[in-house]
């Protein structure tokens, strides 16, 4: 594949820009599926590990969870015996009272009424009911700290490993062949400012999803229930529910569209992010500024070929199952590896290649500036190439006499 050729033919179409990853990805595939397997052997070392650490993590407080479970069985063994269900089950394990509980609780009001509300009545019963609980601080604490650790380790190997393989469709474009050692090194190099654009988009998002989704629900909720309090207080308890239902689900609908349209709108709008901090080294917030100022005139062309790959990746990969599960274990199980690992390095490459696709035709870069650009060269017959074909469209000036 002549690097060169990307420049020249830059792909303007959904099929053009589709067609030119999958033929990046043909003509470079063994790096790819090098990165693409150190995923795959990441993950599996990452899941390993912090398996482990969840388990050292979690033994001191083996014994507390066993002691809640001897607790909970030696309820339900005497509730059983007692009145033949474990319906106080939930009372003991949650501390909060049920219907049966409620009932429970007037009934000894009107028994020992006194003039006040006795609020530990009814729960002397329970043995070991005081403030201390097998379910302490600690294990809340341990598990907050777990679930945090998971969440970061899972982002980071997911962004070294998409880094690494922008940065090797970025030596392709640079006119070099793909070394897996180095673009991983580069995602590495990358791996936190990656990390606090995902931070700051995630938030961002959360805060939208918040402002545009559920309080507006919210709030609906509760005008319709507010307007329909008369109606269930007057007997249409039916009629007033199903039309609660309805105007509910309208406004979710609603409020759901509206947010995919803004989603969508931002994940097009943010295509460039990635690679600008990757190649172009810019920071985690001039990354947004940066794919902004230039994917801004391409929305709909970014959407557009978004779906379409996604469509065609989704009708290919069930074809191809459908397929591998009619074959043997050992060849289906390989099937499904190599399936994984295409698909794992297709999805970044087409992002490059709507980077580029934008960037040339923006920008008019060359190959020289774009290798310059990533700390790499151009190889020499690749420059001697490009020095013919700008001679060539350079016109000559001729002095006037």
């Amino acid at each position: 594949m002549d690097s060169a050729n990307l420049y020249h033919h830059v792909p303007v179409s959904v099929c053009g820009v589709i067609a030119q990853a999958f033929a990046i990805f043909g003509a470079h595939w063994k790096p790819f599926v090098v990165l693409s397997g150190f995923t795959l052997v990441t993950m599996f070392v990452t899941f390993f590990v912090l398996g482990l650490i969840t388990a050292v993590a979690f033994a001191g407080q083996f014994s507390q969870l066993s002691q809640l479970i001897q607790l909970i069985n030696q309820k339900i063994t005497d509730t059983n015996q007692q009145s033949g269900g474990g319906r106080h089950l939930l009372d003991y394990t949650t501390r909060f009272s049920g219907a049966s509980r409620l009932l429970q609780y007037y009934n000894n009001e009107e028994e020992d009424y006194d003039g006040n509300y006795n609020s530990d009545s009814g729960r002397d019963s329970y043995p070991d009911s005081d403030a201390s609980s097998p379910i302490g601080i600690s294990l809340i604490g341990t598990m907050l700290a777990v679930s945090f650790l998971w969440i970061l380790a899972i982002h980071l190997v997911l962004i070294l490993c998409s880094g690494a393989i922008v940065h090797a469709v970025a030596e392709v474009y640079a006119g070099n062949t793909p070394v897996p050692r180095s673009s991983i090194k580069r995602g590495w190099e990358k791996k936190w400012t990656v990390f606090g654009y995902q931070i700051i988009l995630g938030s961002s998002i959360f805060m939208l999803f918040v402002v545009t989704f559920m309080l507006p629900v919210f709030f609906d909720i509760q005008y319709v229930l507010n307007l329909a309090e008369g109606d269930l207080e007057s007997g249409n308890f039916i009629e007033s529910v199903n039309v609660i239902y309805i105007r509910v689900f309208k406004v979710v609908m609603i409020t759901g569209l509206v947010f995919f349209i803004i989603m969508v709108i931002i994940r097009s709008l943010l295509q460039a992010a990635v690679p600008a901090m990757i190649v172009e080294h810019k920071s985690a917030t001039d990354a947004f500024k940066r794919s902004f100022k230039l994917c801004k005139k391409y929305i709909c062309f970014i959407f557009c070929t978004n779906f379409c790959f996604q469509f065609i990746m989704f009708v290919g990969i069930v074809i191809v199952n459908l397929i591998l599960d009619k074959l043997p274990s050992f060849f289906s199980v390989i099937g499904h590896l190599a399936t994984n690992v295409i698909s794992t390095s297709i999805s970044p490459i087409l992002c490059f290649v709507l980077y580029m696709s934008m960037r040339i035709r923006e920008e008019h870069i060359s190959q020289e500036e774009f290798a310059h650009e990533i700390g790499s060269s151009v190889p020499f017959a690749n420059e001697v190439e490009l020095m013919t074909s700008n001679e060539t469209y350079i016109p000559v000036k001729k002095d006037i006499v």
